[in-house]
């Protein structure tokens, strides 16, 4: 229990600049994204109300941490407003194709909240995620994957889980290097206010001294030896004080340096971290970091290029797959083209019979009718043999 208290004690409530103008524009950004989802879900049609629905109540929750301003609850509250629109994001493709591509966004949120400068808002959306992806993965898979097999499921909660849980913990230790540096920074500078405070009071000491000098030298012209050697204890004290301003000066150009070689070193590295990131988020699994000279971030750099590998040596599997299920597929659409022309050929047989039989009939017909011709000439032959024997009778 202590260790988890002692994780949650950092910096963040520090007057870091630029974050109150970084919570405006998250939330603002949050308004948007909630535009933008239930225009993508009206076009999908699948889940229309509960994306539009839910990104709008997450935006509302933003826009309230906003308004509570650069606090810890307002940041938490925040963070939750900017995953819920991740949230929202992918119910709006439920049963679509790119369903599972909509899972990027919450690496994207995750990086963007490090904007905050707080551990808890990290947490806040590392432990967010994971209840989303486990919970509906679960109990109601259509909004969070393209399937709806619970063993796959699981397994796709097992891994993305794995990998935003992994970058959760990059960015919080970046956060709290961060909050460190800049607390160490803050105690130097105070140490650096206590020197010249002291720098101070020595100069008005010296300057006192000088005087009590002055002072004495007038009252004592009359004594020359004792007039040079105030004289000489005047330049002591004159040679002292140049030596220790010269001495804060130093110091103070010293630790400016530092401090400033940190910052440099410290923006690299965030810079360099955001924009892998967005090449990964965009698809690159090519993307490495270069290993920084700071080895205070040279294990993060390692860190990430590690789990960009395990990610890119799972997609290259998937396609593998992918490609044996097309070869199968081939293989079924060339047996079905096969047994295709074999139907055209017994339709095409069936036809030739067809013909031969029509034409036996037209055949059988026109010997019917000779037939019925010849009946008719012998009947009529029969009665004109009758007329001419009853000729002969009479």
């Amino acid at each position: 229990m202590n260790s988890i208290l002692a994780f949650f004690h950092d910096d963040s409530d520090q007057p870091f600049a630029g974050r109150e103008a970084a919570i405006k524009y998250l939330a603002i950004g949050m308004v948007a994204s909630a535009a933008g989802i239930s225009i993508v879900a009206w076009i999908i049609g699948t889940a229309f109300w509960i994306a539009s629905i839910s990104a709008i109540g997450f935006a509302a929750l933003a826009v309230w941490g906003w308004r509570l301003g650069d606090t810890k609850k307002g940041r938490s509250i925040l963070a939750q407003g900017m995953i819920g629109q991740c949230f929202s994001f992918t119910a709006a493709f439920a049963g679509h194709p790119w369903i599972i591509d909509t899972h990027m966004a919450f690496f994207v949120m995750c990086a963007m909240a490090t904007a905050l400068v707080d551990v808890r808002a990290l947490t806040v959306i590392a432990v967010s995620t994971v209840i989303h992806q486990a919970g509906l993965g679960l109990a109601y898979p259509v909004l969070v994957y393209p399937s709806t097999d619970v063993y796959e499921n699981m397994e796709r909660i097992l891994l993305h889980g794995g990998l935003f849980s992994l970058e959760a913990g990059v960015l919080i230790e970046v956060v709290r290097r961060r909050q460190k540096l800049f607390r160490d920074a803050m105690e130097r500078m105070a140490q650096l206010e206590v020197l010249t405070a002291e720098s101070s009071a020595a100069r008005e000491k010296a300057e006192q001294m000088s005087q009590e000098a002055n002072e004495h030298r007038k009252i004592a012209e009359a004594a020359a030896a004792e007039a040079k050697q105030s004289g000489e204890l005047a330049a002591r004290q004159a040679e002292e004080k140049h030596a220790a301003d010269m001495a804060v000066m130093e110091a103070e150009r010293k630790q400016t340096a530092e401090r400033e070689e940190r910052q440099k070193k410290q923006e690299a590295f965030v810079v360099a971290l955001k924009s892998a990131l967005e090449r990964l988020a965009n698809g690159d699994l090519s993307v490495r970091m270069t290993m920084p000279d700071d080895p205070n971030y040279a294990d993060l750099a390692q860190n990430f290029n590690v789990s960009v590998e395990q990610l890119a040596r799972t997609v290259t599997t998937a396609f593998e797959c992918s490609a044996d299920i097309r070869a199968q597929i081939s293989e079924i659409t060339a047996a079905a083209d096969n047994l295709s022309s074999r139907s055209e050929r017994q339709a095409s047989a069936l036809g030739d019979a067809a013909a031969a039989i029509n034409q036996l009939t037209v055949s059988i017909e026109q010997a019917a009718m000779v037939s019925r011709d010849t009946s008719t000439s012998a009947e009529k032959a029969r009665q004109a043999a009758g007329e001419s024997s009853t000729v002969v009778a009479e």
